[in-house]
């Protein structure tokens, strides 16, 4: 009638030890043995990797109340305290040291009412990959998500794909059953170029628009596309419905390296008729590495569910397109 159940998240055998004291009943953990999936953080420990959890758990006022709560597994440390309502459900938690990897250095705090989750999310460094590659896997179709989710950030530095780092993020988002209410994110890539994306709107009106200095590196850094190199960027987006949307994506100033495709363009015949000296150099370059510059990409798209189509696209530079 203590039980805290954690069968959404942990498969496999446990071991468990308890003992009574003075500040309530106290419990030590060996989940070495067992698999843990958090597909929310993005983190994940297959059966045989070490892991052990210590806490002290005592009732009052029809809660019950986990203090002391240690989590520790290779680069993973969690500690903070925990309050479950009599039931074992999640009523609020509170981490001082929130590590998902080695290089973490975080606080997070979250709460639950009903179907509403508030997380708020403060850290120096934090390594984004796998929250990042378990978003990819959950954005491809799924049940319903009937949850109502408010997340604050603050990040200096937040680590993506690529070797791209973020400075400077910060977070201010919502959604009610998969559906996005609230964005205002905003930040820097390469400590100088500055992006922003924000959502206003109500309802079929919502419209997302954003802007980047540095496109490539975004891009880069979300393990989306990894070679292009700069561009400016100005996105817009409306949003209908949570799964129907149409937009735009328009890039100045581009380069696009080591590209398969531009190599087989440069190495065609009507290519390399050229006579200019300038451009005889670029289509050197582009034969010789894949690269060329672009003065600009203008892409249209639409979403219908988990498809997205590019309707309209055109890519124009001194040497292709």
């Amino acid at each position: 009638d203590r039980g805290i159940d954690i069968r959404g998240f942990v498969n496999g055998p446990l071991k468990l030890s308890t003992e009574e004291t003075d500040a309530g009943q106290s419990y030590e953990v060996d989940l070495t043995r067992a698999s843990i999936e958090l597909a929310e953080v993005g983190w994940s420990k297959s059966p045989g990797v070490a892991a052990r959890a210590v806490f002290r758990m005592n009732e009052a006022d029809g809660r019950r109340e986990i203090r002391g709560f240690r989590l520790t597994s290779e680069g993973v440390e969690i500690e903070g305290g925990i309050t479950l309502t009599s039931s074992g459900d999640l009523e609020r938690a509170e981490f001082s040291r929130f590590a998902l990897r080695t290089s973490d250095d975080a606080s997070l705090r979250l709460s639950k009412r009903g179907r509403q989750i508030t997380v708020d999310l403060q850290a120096t460094r934090l390594d984004a990959r796998g929250l990042i590659a378990s978003m990819s896997a959950t954005s491809k179709g799924g049940a319903t998500d009937k949850t109502a989710l408010k997340i604050t950030a603050e990040v200096g530095q937040l680590i993506g794909f690529n070797g791209v780092t973020l400075s400077g993020v910060s977070l201010a988002m919502s959604k009610d059953g998969g559906e996005l209410r609230a964005l205002d994110l905003s930040g820097s890539s390469g400590g100088k170029s500055i992006f922003q994306a924000k959502l206003t709107g109500e309802g079929a009106g919502r419209e997302l628009a954003g802007t980047f200095q540095d496109t490539g590196a975004i891009l880069r850094f979300a393990n989306l596309y990894d070679r292009m190199r700069g561009g400016v960027g100005l996105l817009s987006i409306t949003m209908p419905t949570a799964t129907e949307w149409t937009g735009r994506f328009k890039i100045k100033r581009l380069a696009i390296t080591e590209d398969p495709a531009i190599r087989e363009l440069a190495r065609s015949p009507g290519v390399l008729e050229a006579r200019d000296p300038r451009r005889q150099q670029l289509m050197a370059a582009a034969e010789r590495g894949g690269e060329a510059t672009f003065s600009a990409l203008d892409l249209e798209f639409r979403r219908n569910g988990d498809l997205l189509t590019i309707t309209d696209g055109t890519l124009a530079g001194p040497t292709i397109g």
